[in-house]
């Protein structure tokens, strides 16, 4: 089921970037998407912080694997020796625990810069701002309600570039 939603919220977002007059393949790269997003939404200024921020979260899951692992060989060794300290098991507890904080931080900075871009496209398409956050929580309903709405039109004049 989630596939299917999935495949049908891809499909509203290439309608709506096709009345944005952007390419629709522009959703299949990565950060490109994004891009595109901040520039029917008219806010390509959050297009960096976005992707540092999500660069960061990469970031720190990758040094908290690293960390974990070598860690983990640490205490196998430990373990063969009998003598597994208990505080051995606080350290990496604690230290899961910053990384999940880390990670919540992140999401949360993501999820406004997100909620931003989606107002900006909201507006660019004639709408409310709920509207916008209705895009970023409850997307598959919100942008077919733009891809499909022959009433709803992108209003160019609102447009810019850098």
């Amino acid at each position: 089921m989630t596939s299917v939603i999935s495949l049908f919220t891809f499909i509203c977002q290439a309608i709506t970037f096709n009345k944005a007059g952007e390419e629709w393949w522009a959703l299949l790269i990565p950060f490109y998407g994004t891009y595109v997003k901040c520039k029917i939404g008219n806010k390509k200024h959050l297009f960096v912080p976005m992707l540092i921020v999500s660069l960061i979260s990469c970031a720190i899951s990758l040094f908290f694997c690293f960390v974990l692992l070598s860690r983990l060989g640490e205490f196998s060794q430990s373990i063969e020796a009998s003598n597994a300290p208990v505080s051995f098991l606080i350290e990496i507890f604690a230290s899961y625990m910053l990384y999940l904080a880390c990670l919540v931080i992140c999401g949360l900075i993501n999820t406004v810069f997100n909620c931003m871009v989606s107002v900006g496209i909201a507006h660019q398409f004639k709408q409310s701002t709920a509207f916008g956050i209705g895009l970023t929580f409850i997307a598959p309903v919100f942008y077919a309600i733009i891809a499909f709405s022959s009433s709803i039109k992108y209003n160019d004049s609102l447009h810019w570039s850098w």
